[in-house]
């Protein structure tokens, strides 16, 4: 093998090794954290009927939602998540690798709603994410997965 082949395989293997090691020290501080962990997640108004709610997911799985205008449901409503869909929010976190998202995205656009994250391990280890426009395809994945998992617990039954 080349010298310059060999250092870029070399490199490679470094770097793959590195975000093996990260992913399983995030995987600790979750585990470390026990009940104090907690995942909150918003939708803010636009102009129009864009729906506005809020949840927290807790580390023991508790799940918290209140829907607000133009959300479905309305009103506030609460369930225990499986501890598979906890563990699936987790991994989501990691393999996202939130805590390196910036702080903000934005544009100077008046009309779009705001998703705010927060992830809260400890003081130590905590992030909140404002995505107003333009974020990255991870965090929006992210967001996304968060919508199915509430709607999955939360329905509307009046």
């Amino acid at each position: 093998m080349r010298p310059i082949s060999r250092l870029f395989a070399l490199f490679i293997m470094a770097a793959l090794s590195g975000c093996a090691s990260q992913q399983a020290r995030m995987m600790k501080s979750f585990d470390n954290a026990g009940d104090d962990v907690y995942v909150r997640f918003e939708r803010t108004e636009c102009f129009g009927t864009c729906p506005v709610y809020e949840l927290v997911i807790r580390g023991n799985r508790e799940l918290e939602y209140t829907g607000k205008s133009f959300a479905k449901p309305k009103g506030s409503f609460t369930a225990t998540i499986s501890e598979e869909d906890w563990d699936k929010l987790r991994n989501k976190i990691i393999e996202v690798e939130f805590f390196n998202f910036e702080d903000e995205y934005d544009a100077p656009i008046s009309d779009v709603p705001t998703t705010i994250t927060e992830v809260f391990i400890s003081d130590k280890r905590n992030k909140t994410v404002i995505n107003r426009w333009d974020a990255p395809e991870k965090l929006v994945a992210l967001e996304t997965f968060i919508d199915q998992l509430w709607q999955s617990y939360v329905v509307e039954d009046r």
